[in-house]
């Protein structure tokens, strides 16, 4: 974020700074190039990629700054003006195409028309001779105080709005995927949204600190937990079924949901279905005798749509069902069909040898804290509070 020329301060300090500047450059370009050596590049993995090497520059034109070499390359140094405009973008960006199978868009370049502006905004600068770029630099960008003004508003609303639309991206997907998924632990991005909260706290520091060697400072550090959790990655929805991706991607409205208890909802949700009540009957009827007779919730990876398949029913439907009939969504209704089987396993002679983290194993869940999650939610207490009770 190169504010600098309007908050005076003057270049030419070396010290500790210097290494922790160098280390954030250097590291974005190994992560960068990691992530362009992949054998399968994913869009995500492509994005936060270049989005590694945007920041590595960034710093790097700060860097220049900071140390007085911007009279060696003013030109270079000037390109770091419209370089925050990307972060937003990229941030954004990267959180669609990782909570969503889609192919690249063009019209999603459009995000990157604030800091084109911004470029074009500057591009005078780039047609001053040498020595006029440096002495710009010198007297604090005099001459285009006002082109630096409209950036830096520019720089926070962009802030402000791309960090809005990534949260809003990322909560509305762990909404979703409820409905698709009976084990959700690893495909919840986590990490992401701390990732999200960690940007909006660099925003903070920009909107009411502004000290330039802290912004910075922090983006270093930043491009460290950016690459090191990015690609950590796991592939999202590495199931044996295909997943329905329009589910994710279609656009839903969502302005009335808070306002509604969930039997209004669910009516909403499904006023344009063509199911028709004799069918969601037999769909049902179907999916109690499967559950009851071949128990397919003990599969910790069991999703909608691998039980839609086994059922020859189509996976919306299937989901009206459940959300209707049952009156839970999918996560709810086969994690509460998996503590039933727990309880009735525990009250099983034959099976009491073994521990009761291996019980819920055998009943579908794949984790200690996904097991006393549900349990607790489902029947309001721990599970040793529970039989202890007896």
């Amino acid at each position: 974020m190169q504010f600098l020329p309007l908050y005076g301060y003057m270049p030419g300090y070396t010290g500790p700074e210097d290494i922790l500047y160098i280390s954030g450059i250097v590291l974005s370009l190994f992560l960068s190039f990691i992530l362009f050596s992949k054998n399968k590049k994913t869009t995500p993995d492509i994005i936060l990629g270049i989005w590694l090497l945007v920041s590595g520059a960034d710093l790097f034109t700060f860097f220049l700054f900071f140390t007085g070499a911007y009279t060696h390359m003013p030109a270079v140094t000037a390109l770091g003006f419209p370089m925050p405009l990307l972060q937003g973008p990229f941030l954004f960006l990267y959180t669609k195409y990782q909570t969503g199978n889609n192919a690249f868009r063009r019209k999603d370049l459009l995000h990157f028309a604030p800091a084109l502006c911004s470029l074009l905004m500057f591009f005078p600068f780039y047609l001053l001779s040498y020595a006029d770029q440096v002495r710009v630099f010198q007297e604090e960008g005099k001459g285009y105080m006002v082109q630096m003004s409209v950036n830096v508003i520019a720089i926070m609303v962009s802030g402000v709005i791309y960090i809005v639309l990534s949260m809003r991206r990322l909560l509305s997907f762990r909404k979703k995927i409820v409905d698709r998924f009976s084990n959700t632990d690893k495909i919840r991005f986590n990490w992401l949204l701390y990732l999200i909260i960690g940007i909006a706290c660099i925003w903070v520091v920009i909107l009411f600190v502004g000290e330039d060697h802290l912004i910075f400072a922090s983006s270093a550090l930043f491009i460290l937990w950016l690459g090191y959790y990015g690609i950590k990655q796991s592939q999202v929805f590495n199931q044996h079924a295909e997943v329905d991706w329009t589910y994710f991607t279609t656009s839903q409205d969502h302005v009335q949901e808070n306002e509604m208890d969930g039997s209004e909802h669910t009516k909403v949700k499904y006023s344009r279905s063509a199911l028709q009540a004799e069918e969601a009957i037999r769909i049902h009827n179907a999916l109690q005798k499967r559950m009851a007779e071949q128990k397919p919730f003990t599969d910790p990876e069991l999703t909608l749509d691998a039980l839609a398949a086994i059922l020859q029913v189509q996976p919306d439907h299937l989901s009206q069902v459940i959300n209707s009939l049952e009156g839970k969504n999918f996560y709810d209704y086969i994690n509460t069909l998996r503590v039933e089987e727990f309880l009735r396993k525990t009250q099983n002679g034959d099976d009491i040898r073994y521990t009761l983290l291996a019980l819920a194993f055998d009943c579908g869940f794949n984790s200690k804290a996904s097991f006393n999650r549900n349990f607790k939610k489902i029947m309001g207490t721990s599970p040793s509070m529970y039989l202890n009770k007896g």
